[in-house]
């Protein structure tokens, strides 16, 4: 799933960072970003890169079906989540602050395909 940044709007990123809640270091995470470095989705903590690129995977199995997408206000704007098909959490963005904006980025994100790029700047 290793690609380099093409011609395409959105890109997946890698990265590792603490867990915030765990404090636990040298976690794994990904973003959902446009090329102006706008994030679109983040995904939670994993010990293992693997289980990082298997929700990747599951994000782009999942992002064109809108009836798995979980849009609710928020005291400071909206959030979004994205879950499976047994209604499991996948990844969410609370970065959001029109329920217009969420519409239309759920719209847009249906672009989204195995052809995706990933960047991993784990290495």
């Amino acid at each position: 799933m290793k690609h380099s940044i093409n011609s395409e709007k959105y890109f997946f990123e890698i990265y590792q960072d603490y867990d915030k809640f765990t404090l636990n270091e040298d976690q794994f995470f990904f973003k959902l970003k446009d090329k102006n470095g706008k994030i679109y989705l983040e995904s939670r903590a994993f010990i293992h890169k693997t289980k990082c690129l298997k929700y990747v995977k599951l994000v782009i199995r999942n992002i064109r079906n809108e009836k798995r997408f979980i849009v609710e206000p928020t005291y400071f704007g909206w959030t979004v989540e994205l879950t499976d098909r047994n209604g499991r959490l996948i990844t969410e963005c609370s970065d959001f602050d029109t329920e217009e904006e969420v519409i239309n980025m759920i719209k847009d994100l249906k672009s989204i395909s195995f052809k995706t790029p990933v960047i991993d700047k784990t290495k």
